[in-house]
């Protein structure tokens, strides 16, 4: 993956932006003294827009976010293993309980479930090489959009055609992105999962499909998360480490 130019200040904040966003996040999820513990929405729609305001504010006077292929019904990327924190997987499991009916609450349960007895334990390479989109791929349009993972945020390509190759062909090495955006995106996440586990709660790098699949199946999922029950065992991502041109989220 060629990594675009960006201001040559991204790489020197991400490390400033991780640490902040772990700060927040542990805090909100942290009970004390008259807190009131934060509800995820809030914590995570925080987490969105401290992502957009540094990615907007880091880009500086540089114009090749204009260049951003990305749009409605473009599902290419969406066949590659997304890692997630609890919160998101529990926040992604609440919107497809509020906003579609039981009959096709219950298609979508399926089609997670199915999707994650054929990739569960799978490495990222070898989750690509399976080329399945993800069950929340709906007619090639996510069906979470506004509750999709930080991660899948992140991501972004400069050339449409590219990523069909790259769907087609995992790790052809050929995609180009605009790295601040992947990379503020990205530790914000980070910063995320780090607060989660300072906050004493599960904060493992979940696979998404096996995460959601259990916050879907587990109707008090996220009561027992915060309980501290291990309830997204089973469900964490591999952890081979990223290859150069591999297609991973």
């Amino acid at each position: 993956m060629h990594e675009s130019e960006v201001p040559d200040s991204t790489s020197g904040a991400t490390g400033f932006i991780r640490a902040a966003q772990r700060k927040t996040a542990a805090e909100a999820l942290s009970a004390g003294a008259g807190r009131e513990l934060v509800p995820l929405e809030a914590l995570l729609s925080q987490a969105e827009r401290f992502a957009v305001h540094l990615t907007d504010t880091l880009r500086g006077e540089s114009r090749l976010h204009e260049r951003i292929a990305c749009g409605a019904g473009c599902g290419w990327c969406c066949h590659v293993q997304v890692v997630v924190s609890a919160a998101e997987a529990l926040r992604v499991a609440r919107h497809l309980r509020e906003t579609l009916d039981p009959a096709e609450l219950a298609k979508t349960i399926a089609r997670v479930a199915w999707l994650d007895r054929v990739t569960r334990g799978l490495s990222r390479e070898a989750r690509a090489d399976t080329r399945l989109p993800c069950a929340l791929l709906v007619d090639f349009s996510c069906s979470v959009h506004p509750a999709r993972p930080l991660r899948c945020r992140s991501w972004n390509s400069l050339d449409v055609e590219r990523c069909k190759v790259e769907q087609a062909r995992p790790r052809s090495g050929d995609l180009e992105i605009e790295n601040v955006q992947w990379e503020v995106t990205r530790a914000v996440a980070a910063g995320v999962a780090d607060g989660v586990a300072d906050a004493s709660l599960d904060g493992a790098r979940l696979e998404l499909t096996a995460a959601v699949r259990i916050a879907l199946e587990t109707p008090d999922a996220e009561a027992r998360w915060r309980a501290g029950e291990p309830v997204f065992a089973g469900a964490e991502a591999s952890q081979d480490p990223p290859q150069e041109g591999a297609a991973h989220a």
